[in-house]
């Protein structure tokens, strides 16, 4: 939990043991937790497991309101024994107690997520780019000649300027909260938290001078996200590694192009029956290894450039793909068909569609 969290909790708990103390419980007790909840809102944000806490707050001040209302909104003597009896009182004061427990219970169950330290040298830069690839027709389209689309995302050694802001998780978490949501039968409401957690990286950063690096590629598993494996891209791109995640368009939960189109995983898009046959899923497989081939083609012709982010800076002698089961499929077979893989692995790679060949 953040320190605010638990400054607003504990203030709101002792709020409600003092009406166990003999003792008249002054008006400022209950400006407390009202304090803590305004200064977690400004620093902190609203996260939705502390909801109860916060009704339990607002309940807080609308009685010391009441109070300072039948006190004609004068502050002197205002420490006069309170509106309702002891019984009620302290009946209520468990009522609330119980609230906070559960609002501590959620907050610990479902925290603001935290990363470990990275472990290399580098600061850590990221940015996500469109790319299209007109040299293959998508083949899960109705319409004759639409082009493959991706989005892909790097992580790379930066060097920030100070001016960068911190790049956040999920820049649509709007939309793809929701559907991540979904495919574990969860509220919709039940990521929208995520972007609370405070990361070490900057948004389009400069890539650090001393280059240039190695690659490596990441592809996601079915129904994933490029950014699903974000701590080990962080990790390698602070030990000198450019890191590449691909959203595999159509077999992602999601994909958000620049142009507000958003295309979401459909089973029956993919498959005739809703359900791979083997020849549709080494179909699958192989259009993400052409992605990933496509992608190192795109890296290329940007180092040989003599302008942007990596001109010059990508050691494509030394590639590395690695993948998360489709994704891991993708990267065997990407690794067993093209030279230019140097090291490949697969993270519960499914490799039954891969190619016998």
């Amino acid at each position: 939990m953040r320190f605010f969290e638990i400054l607003l909790l504990a203030t709101a708990a002792l709020t409600f043991f003092w009406t166990f103390l003999p003792l008249r419980r002054p008006l400022w007790l209950e400006w407390l937790p009202v304090g803590a909840l305004l200064l977690h809102a400004i620093f902190e944000g609203y996260r939705w497991q502390m909801l109860p806490g916060y009704a339990v707050t607002a309940v807080l001040l609308l009685i010391s309101l009441i109070r300072l209302q039948k006190n004609g909104w004068k502050l002197k003597n205002i420490d006069s024994p309170p509106l309702v009896t002891t019984a009620p009182a302290r009946l209520l004061s468990l009522f609330g107690l119980l609230i906070l427990l559960i609002t501590l219970a959620l907050a610990v169950a479902l925290p603001v997520p935290q990363l470990v330290p990275q472990t290399g040298p580098y600061a850590v830069g990221t940015n996500s780019l469109y790319l299209v690839d007109t040299s293959r027709e998508e083949i899960y389209t109705p319409e004759n000649g639409d082009p493959r689309e991706i989005m892909v995302q790097f992580w790379y050694p930066a060097a920030p300027t100070g001016e960068e802001r911190q790049a956040i998780f999920l820049p649509d978490l709007d939309v793809a909260g929701p559907v991540i949501a979904e495919q574990f039968n969860l509220p919709s409401f039940m990521l929208d938290h995520i972007n609370l957690a405070q990361l070490d990286i900057w948004q389009d950063p400069p890539l650090a001078a001393d280059g240039p690096f190695p690659v490596i590629i990441f592809a996601h598993g079915l129904t994933g996200l490029r950014q699903q494996n974000t701590s080990m891209a962080r990790e390698l791109a602070s030990h000198g590694y450019v890191v590449a995640a691909i959203d595999h368009t159509y077999g992602n939960a999601l994909s958000v192009f620049p142009d507000g189109r958003v295309m979401f995983y459909d089973s029956c898009r993919l498959f005739s029956n809703c359900e791979a046959t083997y020849i549709e899923a080494r179909q699958l497989v192989q259009q993400w290894r052409d992605d990933i081939a496509f992608l190192l083609d795109t890296m290329s012709a940007w180092d040989e450039t003599t302008s942007g982010i990596f001109a010059g800076q990508l050691d494509l002698t030394h590639v590395g793909v690695f993948g998360h089961s489709t994704g891991g499929g993708a990267a065997v077979q990407f690794c067993d068909q093209d030279a230019r893989c140097k090291a490949g692995l697969g993270l519960d790679a499914w490799v039954l569609p891969t190619s016998p060949d």
